[in-house]
């Protein structure tokens, strides 16, 4: 189960450039750990079991920001976000 939600604020301060914003909140339950842990993974006889997907929850929160341009034949964009993770 996941509930995401972001907000976005977009400009356009001349007719070629673009200003983005954007933040997010996003919550999981239930989530893939990437790690194995020596100590937990002897209790999971396979990858569907615990502790892989056994009570794991995760909360995040981010900024991201994008300038983008362009001309005719070339756009460019510069993107860069900031996140959080408990």
């Amino acid at each position: 189960h996941t509930d995401h939600w972001t907000l976005g604020l977009s400009w356009l301060p001349a007719e070629r450039f673009r200003i983005r914003t954007d933040v997010y909140d996003k919550r999981a339950e239930r989530v893939r750990l990437h790690e194995v842990n020596p100590a937990t993974a002897r209790r999971a006889p396979n990858t569907l079991d615990a502790p892989w997907f056994d009570s794991n929850e995760l909360d995040s929160r981010g900024w991201e920001t994008q300038l983008s341009g362009g001309g005719r034949r070339w756009d460019l964009l510069l993107s860069h976000t900031w996140s959080m993770a408990e």
